[in-house]
């Protein structure tokens, strides 16, 4: 990606992001390859390892956001909770996070969400393989 330091530097065939002044020069993939429903299918089998009080988004959610973060590049929950803090709200939808607010916001889940559930879901496949 280059930045744009004035609009008379364009690159032609180039797009502009939705949410920032980054020109994309990759085109967006198409619908059908934008949905993971064999991962979202495997990822909602696993037990949710939260209380059902209290939770504002779903384990697919939360677990998809780990994997896409991990995906591009992120090696810490932090570096995981960075790539969620600046993940435009397209994105949040694929993944889906639900709007939260009366103007249509998506919040994605804190690192410390993040870290929590995947420390569960390691916990309970670790009993489940070894009862």
């Amino acid at each position: 990606m280059i930045k744009v330091t004035s609009p008379s530097r364009l690159i032609i065939g180039a797009s502009m992001c939705r949410q920032s002044d980054i020109i994309c020069l990759f085109k967006s993939p198409a619908c059908e390859l934008r949905e993971l429903p064999g991962a979202a299918a495997r990822l909602a089998a696993l037990p949710d390892p939260r209380a059902r009080r209290g939770r504002l988004h779903s384990l697919v959610s939360v677990l998809l956001t780990a994997a896409c973060a991990v995906l591009a590049g992120a090696r810490s929950y932090a570096a995981i909770g960075q790539w969620t803090r600046h993940a435009p709200q397209n994105t949040l939808a694929r993944l889906g996070f639900h709007p939260r607010s009366p103007l249509g916001v998506r919040r994605a889940a804190s690192p410390s969400t993040v870290r929590q559930v995947a420390v569960g879901v390691q916990v309970n496949v670790a009993l489940a393989r070894f009862p």
